[in-house]
């Protein structure tokens, strides 16, 4: 028993390696080691937080409890910010703005000398929120104190907008479904013949007369697109575009029945949409309704759609609204997926083909590293973001040619500092010890060379990430960037500064939420060079 014990304990023992002393050697990895150093950095750590937070946010957001970033509803432009207040109530304070001031004037809310040279000073200088806020205070004093009363025409605007605020309703339809032989069909999974006659049956009109419309629609479609495709500097005479309509026609194949396809849903929809709307405003007026309404109603005879219903002026913005009455806090969020995306698409687009050609020129050397060194050179020569304004004009704005152009010439100093690591790296007894039992080229470069210089590409990564996202938000400055109705932080702040008089929270919401980001990479990719590399403080 004492001799298996004895071999077991020498068995554990050469398992575990050991010092002199007998004591047990721990691991390290430059990984581990890194980490240990950046978790005393507490700026970075907070910067990384930070990413991580906004990185949550993007990812979540088709799953958080807030309004579409594309709905567009013209009643709540420019709202200010509000905790507590909802659309409805911003909208009357709006109105009775204006109302106030016109009152002033036209003299007949009173105020005091030395108030009316402040308006007036006010007015000159174009603080328009600072009189409307003068005019409100004192008109709502004035009410309550019973020295001002409203107009008729006054009240009949103020009774009319609350009424409108009261009875208005956004209803929205997510899934339709038709009873068949006693089975529940989605509409979207019917055919087109179908679903012509399921929108004919809603309508009670003959399925001839939607299939002609139809035609009608279609044919004015790829007219438009025919005569589009044809430029404006010769119009075709009627034959001709009918023949080239024909063939258009043709040549779509079976996308021309998709697009029907999805005509027909879309106006199954809207009548679905007519109908529950109707229903919904009379139980509105009997009070037999509750919202937020949610559930499947019946839209005719054998057609149910899931309608959704709220007030519409119920809505709370807590960051405000933009010029077409979209939720800013959505845009903002949503906006912060495209920047962030660009941010670090364009980076691993940069960072792949710098690594590519900057291991090839530092590890073959001569005619290759020359070549490549010239002409890493020669695009150093041209001024960046003209290349790139450029190359949005010539191919078109957007998202897709937004990547490919800030990727486009942004490999250069990666290029640069993989090929100082793979020439300070390729004479290492490692690497020639590869080479010598026969491992390409490639092999050597990406098993063996590019792991070894991973620490300085991944700093690197990090802090060209922000560089990114402000390149972008350059261009959406200039109006070559993102387009709506998609947006990013740079569109976002572009449109804000236009009216930053009047609508100060369009510019300082989005301007907050990149500012902050583009902090906490900056404190998180100068925290990781550090810790990946304490010798070489600020290097990069």
């Amino acid at each position: 028993m004492k001799k298996i014990l004895h071999r077991l304990k020498d068995k554990h023992k050469r398992e575990v390696a050991v010092n002199e002393f007998d004591q047990v050697m721990v691991g390290n990895s430059l990984a581990k080691d890194a980490w240990k150093r950046l978790k005393k950095n507490k700026m970075a750590v907070i910067g990384m937080f930070v990413v991580i937070i906004y990185a949550c946010l993007a990812l979540s957001a088709p799953l958080l409890p807030i309004h579409p970033y594309d709905e567009i509803i013209l009643d709540h432009q420019n709202l200010p910010p509000s905790w507590n207040k909802t659309a409805g109530d911003l909208m009357m304070k709006d109105k009775l703005n204006n109302l106030f001031f016109q009152a002033w004037k036209d003299g007949r809310l009173v105020v005091g000398d030395e108030l009316n040279a402040q308006i007036k000073t006010l007015i000159k200088m174009n603080k328009t929120n600072e009189v409307w806020n003068i005019c409100y205070a004192q008109g709502e004093a004035q009410l309550a104190a019973g020295t001002f009363h409203w107009s008729d025409s006054d009240q009949k605007a103020i009774d009319r907008l609350q009424k409108k605020i009261d009875t208005d309703l956004f209803i929205d339809v997510s899934k339709m479904y038709v009873t068949r032989n006693g089975k529940k069909e989605s509409v979207t999974k019917l055919n087109n013949k179908t679903l012509s006659q399921v929108y004919a049956d809603m309508l009670g009109i003959d399925v001839e007369k939607v299939n002609k419309q139809l035609d009608q629609e279609m044919h004015s479609l790829i007219e438009n697109e025919v005569l589009a495709q044809n430029g404006t500097d010769s119009k075709p005479s009627d034959a001709d575009l009918e023949l080239m309509i024909k063939n258009e026609r043709k040549s779509m194949g079976s996308e021309y029945d998709e697009k029907v396809k999805l005509n027909l849903i879309g106006k199954i929809k809207a009548q679905s949409i007519r109908v529950a709307t109707k229903d919904i405003k009379a139980k509105n007026k009997t009070g037999e309704v509750q919202f937020p309404f949610s559930e499947d109603m019946k839209v005719s005879d054998n057609v149910v759609a899931s309608v959704q219903a709220s007030k519409k002026d119920s809505r709370h913005y807590l960051l405000g609204t933009d010029y077409s009455g979209r939720d800013m806090l959505a845009r903002i969020i949503y906006g912060g997926q495209i920047s962030m995306l660009i941010g670090l698409v364009g980076t691993l687009c940069s960072v792949f083909i710098g690594i590519v050609l900057g291991a090839l020129a530092g590890y073959r050397g001569g005619r290759v590293d020359s070549l490549i060194m010239r002409i890493v050179d020669v695009l150093y020569g041209l001024p960046y973001m003209l290349i790139v304004i450029i190359c949005m004009a010539v191919f078109g704005r957007n998202i897709i040619n937004l990547f490919v152009a800030l990727a486009l010439v942004s490999w250069l100093t990666i290029a640069r500092m993989v090929r100082g690591q793979i020439m300070s790296l390729k004479n290492s007894e490692y690497v020639e010890a590869a080479r010598s039992m026969g491992a390409k080229t490639w092999r050597i470069i990406f098993r063996h060379m590019i792991p070894n210089s991973l620490s300085i590409i991944i700093v690197y990564s990090t802090l060209r990430i922000p560089g990114f996202i402000m390149e972008e938000s350059f261009l959406s400055f200039l109006g070559l960037g993102v387009q709506a109705p998609y947006a990013s932080w740079g569109s976002l702040i572009s449109d804000g500064v236009a009216s930053m008089t009047l609508y100060p929270w369009r510019l300082i919401f989005p301007s907050i939420a990149m500012t902050a980001f583009l902090f906490a990479m900056n404190f998180l990719g100068d925290g990781l060079r550090d810790a990946f590399d304490p010798q070489s403080k600020n290097q990069l």
